[in-house]
């Protein structure tokens, strides 16, 4: 259809009603001329780009210029030449179909720029950056002319991430523009907020002379990859590399040392007395510490010893881990003497034996450490760790805070140790733990007033074991729990068992463990061992430490008024070499203390007996009964009397019984004193040795 209009008003009438697929316009029109029509019509969304064919009898330069500066797609002079004017409009409307195909197709893409998340970069064949998604999204398809970017219009940030990109990009885009294969790479910067931000850069070719930098944000990404590589290789509370990591790394090491044919020394390095710390304060104070050894073992290598980190480029001479607890190890590469590896460890040990601070307490902790060399003692990753273990606990034997090399006999010592740790873990359930029973007698009359159970193990092939050699294996293994719950099961049984018979018997004391104390429902554990035994909660006796007093003093109070409840006694154990005073002491509902034996030991020396005198006084003054453990002699015996020890404990009168012996000194229900006879315990064997009580 052709529609004819007379004038430019005319025109103008038309085409608000239809959209033209060409319009043929004359120059030279009533009113409006053919120029400032076009104009009207390209101002027009709907017509901006309908092809304009302008007829003019003009041939001067000037008009065709003016044609074509306000929108004209085509200029003919007249007069017209009607074949050619057909096969123009046809050409023209042709190229108009393909420039509308083309402006959809950029929409499409336009749309696509806009939502990417990734950013999207020109780059001229020289490296420079010439737009981005705004300038891509606003390129003109049929006039191909696009916006530049200028130094201005980046914020700080934008400009220093340009000149990466720029870097980064300019380094491949030759051989992209070359090659047209891609490339892809990776740079980091500090964006807002101090935050280390990371890209992913891909280069693909643009045009034969522009390249496209697709660069995506993957910061989320490397956050989540660092939280969860935190997680699997380092320990949370330390920050250092945990087992896992330490193994990774010790594996490495052997790898490099075999193809290398060197040697390393890995050192194990384990706290002394750090649960004393635990017991005593808390947790919360023991991972304190932890925490502050753990850095004061990175600050106190050399320079040249930095801590292994995953991913670390840098050739490290030293890298040190929490394997768990209170157990670090490093591994030292720098093995061309002895004397290098005890520098190391002499190095350790008199930066630990500084004090550490924590809530106003001061703390003393030193290290004992194993020392193993690969590859002479062990070719594989158990094998060294389990020799540098055992010269770590040939090092404890020794004294503490020193060190260690491997020896065969501290390898027999520990294999000896594992043993006998998986026989302990058999003995309870076979029925190999025993009872023995030592004595409490007055000083005044020196009658039977009670006894202490002690544990006793008789292995079927070693015979009788020190508890000394039994009780810190069942701490560290965590055996200590159930075995606990034994005894104190088993002493209620023996006791209700000589009641049914009819034999006068007297309260025993329970000694609770500190894991014990906290692990388990301590006052429910008790009552259903009265209840199971229909036992009278007057004739049993607990014992704790004062380190297990001291550990949380509320929580300590509210489980020992829960014991009381019950209706047993409660006494303090070892009194004295805790942190425990006066003040602390009033607080809970104690019954007895009991006076260590270290400083029974010493007495009547000045010092120990200044010790014991003021222990004696101040439980007096508590209202406590008081007791004295470990009395093995005259001298001792004649000093508590007079300062009147309330009960006395120990060798001087009698050894832990077993349950038949102490049997049958309940049975003769005379006071202590004629069962052992005038000898004073001449009739009994009197052991100097009395550490295994």
């Amino acid at each position: 259809m052709v529609i004819a209009a007379a004038s430019g008003a005319a025109a103008q009438k038309h085409l608000s009603r239809v959209e033209p697929d060409v319009i043929l316009l004359d120059v030279d029109m009533p009113g409006m001329d053919g120029f400032e029509l076009t104009r009207w019509i390209r101002a027009r969304p709907q017509t901006r780009y309908t092809p304009i064919v302008m007829i003019t009898g003009r041939e001067d330069a000037e008009s065709v210029n003016i044609a074509y500066e306000v929108g004209a797609t085509d200029f003919i002079v007249k007069p017209i030449s009607w074949s050619i004017l057909a096969h123009r409009v046809r050409y023209i409307l042709r190229g108009s179909h393909t420039q509308a195909a083309l402006r959809e197709s950029h929409s499409r893409v336009k749309a696509i720029v806009e939502a990417l998340p990734d950013r999207l970069y020109s780059i001229d064949e020289r490296g420079r950056v010439m737009g981005d998604n705004t300038s891509l999204a606003s390129f003109d398809p049929v006039s191909g002319t696009t916006v530049t970017m200028t130094t201005d219009a980046w914020s700080e940030f934008e400009h220093a991430f340009r000149r990466e990109i720029e870097r980064t990009a300019g380094q491949h885009v030759e051989d992209v523009l070359r090659s047209g294969r891609p490339v892809e790479s990776a740079i980091s910067i500090i964006g807002d907020n101090n935050r280390l931000r990371h890209y992913e850069v891909r280069v693909v070719k643009q045009t034969a002379k522009l390249g496209l930098a697709v660069v995506r944000d993957v910061t989320l990404q490397k956050e989540a990859d660092h939280k969860i590589r935190q997680l699997a290789y380092f320990d949370p509370l330390t920050g250092l590399p945990n087992r896992q990591y330490f193994s990774s790394e010790l594996r490495a090491c052997m790898e490099q040392a075999r193809r290398d044919d060197a040697a390393f020394a890995l050192l194990y390095i384990d706290l002394d007395h750090f649960k004393r710390i635990n017991d005593t304060l808390g947790h919360t104070a023991g991972d304190e510490l932890l925490k502050m050894v753990a850095k004061r073992l990175e600050r106190c290598l050399r320079a040249e010893d930095l801590v292994a980190r995953p991913g670390s480029t840098h050739g490290d001479d030293t890298n040190v881990a929490r394997l768990g607890g209170d157990e670090f190890t490093l591994i030292v590469r720098d093995t061309a003497a002895v004397e290098n590896i005890e520098t190391v460890a002499n190095r350790i040990i008199d930066r630990l034996k500084v004090p550490f601070e924590f809530s106003g307490h001061e703390f003393v902790v030193t290290p004992s450490i194993g020392i193993a060399l690969y590859p002479n003692d062990g070719e594989d990753e158990e094998t060294l760790l389990k020799t540098a273990d055992v010269a770590m606990y040939q090092a404890k034997q020794a004294g503490r805070s020193g060190y260690s090399f491997c020896t065969e006999t501290t390898s027999v010592r520990s294999l000896e140790r594992l043993d006998l740790e998986l026989d302990l873990r058999r003995a309870l359930e076979r029925g190999q733990f025993e009872l023995h029973y030592q004595p409490k007698v007055t000083t005044n009359g020196w009658q039977l007033t009670g006894a202490e159970a002690l544990l006793r193990w008789k292995h079927p092939e070693r015979g009788y074991i020190s508890p000394a050699r039994i009780i810190p294996i069942a701490e560290d293994t965590g055996l200590i729990v159930p075995i606990g719950r034994w005894i104190l099961q088993e002493a209620c049984r023996q006791l209700a068992s000589w009641a049914r018979q009819g034999i006068p018997i007297v309260p025993v004391s329970v000694n609770l463990s500190g894991q014990q104390f906290w692990q388990d429902d301590i006052a429910s554990v008790v009552e259903t061992a009265l209840g199971t035994y229909e036992l009278d909660a007057d004739k049993l006796h607990l014992e704790l430490t004062e380190g297990v007093l001291m550990r949380d003093v509320k929580q300590t109070r509210d489980a020992l008024q829960a014991l009381k409840q019950t209706g047993i006694s409660l006494a303090v154990d070892d009194f004295g070499t805790g942190y425990s005073s006066l003040a602390y002491l009033r607080q809970f509902p104690l019954d007895a203390l009991k006076i260590d034996r270290s400083f029974v030991d010493d007495l009547p020396e000045e010092d120990a007996a200044a010790i014991c005198s003021a222990i004696i006084s101040m439980a007096q003054s508590l209202h406590l009964t008081v007791v004295a453990e470990g009395v093995e002699n005259r001298e001792q015996l004649d000093f508590l009397t007079r300062h009147e020890c309330d009960e006395i404990q120990g060798y001087f009168f009698s050894k832990p019984l077993p349950a038949a012996e102490f049997e049958a000194m309940l049975r003769r229900e005379q006071s202590f004193v004629e069962f052992v006879g005038d000898g004073m315990g001449q009739s009994l064997s009197v052991a100097a040795n009395a550490s295994a009580t």
